[in-house]
């Protein structure tokens, strides 16, 4: 069943915690192509590094299938909790 998501971004910490790597990991796998780049919003030096959730989320896909076998698991426990808890802190810092 596909999920249709509002937009998404995230900064480098959100996106660490969720890819479980640290910072340092994912800019190197940034800088040899391994790793979805952020979106610049804004102008100049104010500029914000986000992450698409939609293009992370891609990228975790892209590494379970190319690992080999893909195996048999359940459904994805406490995805729609993620959503729903960051949509709802997002919302409230706007």
């Amino acid at each position: 069943m596909m999920i249709d998501l509002d937009p998404i971004f995230m900064r480098i910490d959100e996106v660490s915690k969720l890819v479980s790597l640290p910072k340092s990991s994912i800019y190197k796998l940034m800088s040899n192509g391994e790793f979805p780049r952020p979106i610049k919003i804004g102008v100049g030096a104010r500029a914000s590094s986000l992450w698409s959730y939609a293009e992370l989320r891609a990228f975790e896909q892209t590494k379970i299938t190319s690992r080999g076998p893909m195996i048999e698991v359940g459904p994805l426990v406490g995805h729609e909790i993620f959503v729903e808890r960051y949509k709802e802190r997002n919302k409230s810092s706007t």
